[in-house]
């Protein structure tokens, strides 16, 4: 039998002479945290490098949740596991160790100092006690105090000074020793970690398992807080230094109108609007007027604006004989021809003086801000952009909701709003080009389409790509459960991992960050996944400690997902009431109150959005669609986000034509083959065809220019007129399906979708 070389390497030493504690739990994370990630990544490529030398099929890789040491050294154990099941191992190097240091003990990693934590429950209780016994040696104490002042209260008058002096000292002996004690417990409480909500919450009973936390109220003035009494003392007293706002009286006009009545209001009460209005030619006042007149605007005044070019001078007894020479100067004034004109309007024409089509041409009119101005057209147009309360609302097809985004954004770019988009869609591999041409009868265009349930794994990850968005997601080892994103290929983004390691490998969650302009702050977008076998207790918890970081971040945070929660209004459960108090202390809100899953049975909102700036959403709802038993919702926000120059995004559009198809087929026959022909290895031949082949294709077939991009139509080869027509009729089922929830509703809607798949296979 050969020699076996020797190969320095700490980690697989170790591994290797503990073998036996691999399956241990505890003994991985120790021993993650004890090895850095570049020792347990040069481990993997010998072992790699080894399995290639025997030849070996690598097994299949295990499913990342992201860049964590826990699973590369997982990743390596299946490895070693691999060349055992193969009696390779004992054909493989011995692993060594030059350092001792680098080597940790099993029996540190394993056991549990119990001694230690002996002693630091002996130190809790010995606090404790002590404590105790200062409260009863405080009452001891004053007990004969105590005796004598109910004595002398029984006996004598409350106002004596004996009486006094006793209450005096009563005070200051439990008063200091509640001060020491406070202070005592104000330094412990800055040692002391702040527990989690859900270690708190309790899912036997109704109970509020959370602390209340109170809106941040504006500090008052010191010099208003303390006041003086007669005798000189201040008085911190809140009654006495509660300050009362001025009451405004509650105004009421009168709407009656009658001619026959002899009390007449004095004057029409209107509001009013100011502009101004420059660059105009000199002239008179009122030619401005006449103007204004003849295209319907109401103009309740128009003076002009000149120079004040002589100062005031200092007042003497001169001035008050010549007030009557300034009034009719300044008539004087009101008169002259001018370039500048202030003009009084009544506001509802507001919207016909911005007309730049009745202004006349290069004349500059602007707004002015004046106090007790109610300008109507103004709060219309900001309760517009930045509605308070936003309505979630069901939408029954993409032809409603594009007329009412277009009345949104009639005066806006679509680029300045966030589109988020979520679908429990089950299975994305077979509904990938049908979510394409839902998506392609949108005119919104959704930064982030979040999807629950995709059921893929890391061969199926490849399949669902779409031409203008890009797919991370973060798959589940069986065949079910997977969270993913598309997210759009002009918007900047980054992948949380630093959210998206929290947690056992069952919570399913992901992560990421769009990265808006300086003028906007980034958001974070998250969507997760808790099948019905999963302990809720144990998911709020995991979640909580997501929430914790993102709550300390100044960002723009959006939850979505599928719970397996019911929220909506008439349902009262304990995990709905979890749920609420769980994010409203992290101060997010619930935009979804419409059903997004409907059965033969029932109708529940288990798709949530939760946001933690409810005031900046303009729309929000659900779209129907027949993708899934899901409904998908969505919602618009206000916010503008960072796209990319046309120059930096690339097409990944294909044209099929004639002369692009001859092109290829040339291309392909003058092609040096030589790579393929005469090479032994049958795999490494079939790289290389692989590589020549996409690169004609790319060269002959890829469409470079924007123009020629959006000219192809978005439909695929395969989808014909028969298709589309199948697909318009399952549409139609599942609306009357939805509408009245019968047997033969049912029935006939799966009918369509076996033919709807076995057509399209």
């Amino acid at each position: 039998m050969a020699s076996r070389s020797l190969v320095i390497n700490e980690f697989l030493y170790y591994l290797e002479n503990n073998w036996n504690l691999v399956e241990n739990e505890t003994f991985i994370n120790n021993i993650s945290v004890f090895y850095t990630h570049e020792d347990i990544v040069n481990a993997i490529k010998l072992i790699k490098s080894e399995l290639n030398n025997f030849k070996i099929e690598k097994s299949e890789k295990l499913q990342s949740r992201g860049n964590m040491k826990t699973e590369k050294i997982l990743e390596c154990i299946s490895l070693i596991k691999q060349l055992k099941e193969n009696q390779c191992w004992d054909k493989c190097p011995l692993f060594v160790s030059c350092n001792l240091n680098k080597v940790p003990k099993s029996e540190n990693l394993l056991t549990l100092n119990f001694e230690t934590i002996k002693l630091e429950l002996k130190d809790i209780l010995h606090k404790q006690q002590v404590q105790f016994n200062k409260v009863i040696e405080t009452v001891e104490s004053n007990k004969a105090d105590i005796i004598s002042l109910k004595n002398v209260i029984k006996t004598a008058d409350i106002n004596k000074p004996e009486v006094n002096t006793l209450k005096n000292k009563l005070n200051s002996n439990v008063v200091s020793d509640y001060s020491t004690e406070m202070t005592n417990k104000e330094g412990q409480k800055k040692n002391v970690s702040s527990s989690l909500w859900s270690d708190i919450a309790k899912s036997e009973d109704y109970g509020t398992p959370f602390t209340t936390v109170n809106g941040k109220k504006s500090r008052q003035n010191n010099n208003n807080c303390e006041k003086q009494n007669n005798s000189g003392e201040t008085s911190n007293n809140p009654t006495n230094n509660k300050q009362t706002g001025k009451k405004t009286a509650m105004k009421i006009i009168g709407k009656k109108v009658s001619n026959d009545c002899k009390l007449k209001a004095d004057k029409i009460l209107m509001k009013k609007s100011v502009f101004c209005l420059s660059n105009v030619s000199k002239c008179h006042r009122n030619y401005v007027m006449a103007y204004l007149t003849d295209n319907r605007i109401h103009v309740v005044s128009c003076y002009p604006v000149l120079k004040q070019l002589n100062k005031m001078a200092p007042a003497s007894t001169a001035d008050v004989n010549n007030n009557n020479n300034s009034q009719t100067e300044n008539k004087k004034t009101d008169e002259e021809e001018s370039s500048t004109f202030r003009v009084c309007i009544d506001s509802s024409d507001s919207k016909k003086m911005k007309d730049p089509d009745i202004m006349p041409q290069h004349v500059i009119m602007d707004k002015q801000h004046v106090d007790n101005d109610d300008d109507s057209s103004d709060d219309e147009e900001k309760d517009n952009l930045n509605p308070k309360q936003t309505t979630c609302k069901r939408y029954d097809n993409f032809e409603t909701l594009n007329d009412e985004y277009k009345l949104i954004n009639k005066d806006f770019d679509s680029s300045m709003f966030f589109n988020l988009m979520h679908l429990n869609i089950r299975s994305l591999v077979n509904k990938t080009d049908e979510l394409e041409s839902y998506l392609s009868n949108s005119h919104i265009k959704f930064n982030v389409v979040a999807i629950t349930e995709s059921w893929l794994n890391e061969r199926t990850e490849s399949l669902v790509g779409m031409d203008e968005y890009r797919y991370v997601g973060k798959n589940r080892r069986d065949k079910h459960g997977g969270v993913g994103f598309y997210v759009w290929n002009d918007s900047t983004f980054r992948i949380r991992d630093d959210l998206n390691t929290i947690g056992s490998p069952k919570f399913e969650m992901i992560a990421i960050e769009i990265i808006n302009n300086f003028k906007s702050k980034n958001s974070i977008v998250m969507v997760s996944y808790r099948p019905l076998i999963y302990e809720i207790k144990q998911y709020f918890k995991e979640l909580e400690q997501v929430l914790q970081i993102t709550s300390n971040e100044n960002k723009f945070v959006y939850l979505l997902g599928d719970l397996n929660i019911d929220l909506s209004p008439e349902v009262s459960s304990i995990n709905k009431i979890q749920l609420n108090q769980l994010v409203t202390c992290y101060y997010l809100k619930s935009m979804i109150t419409v059903p997004t899953r409907i059965s033969n049975t029932k109708k529940s909102t288990i798709d949530i959005l939760f946001t933690n700036h409810p005031e900046n959403i303009i729309q929000c709802g659900t779209i129907l669609c027949d993708l899934s038993d899901h409904i998908p919702l969505f919602s618009s926000t206000n916010q503008k986000i960072n796209n990319k120059t046309v120059a930096d995004v690339t097409f990944s559009k294909y044209s099929y034509s004639t002369h692009r198809m001859n092109n290829l087929n040339e291309g392909l026959c003058n092609a040096d083959w030589t790579s393929v022909l005469s090479c032994d290895d049958v795999d490494v031949a079939f790289q290389n065809f692989i590589d020549i082949f996409r690169l004609h294709y790319k060269t002959y077939c890829s469409v470079t220019s924007k123009r020629q991009a959006q000219k192809i139509t978005k439909n695929k080869p395969w989808i014909t007129k028969e298709f589309k027509q199948m697909l318009k009729k399952k549409k139609m089922l599942y609306k009357k399906y939805l509408k009245h929830t019968s047997s033969d509703n049912f029935t006939a809607l799966n009918a369509a979708n076996y033919a709807t798949r076995s057509s399209a296979s």
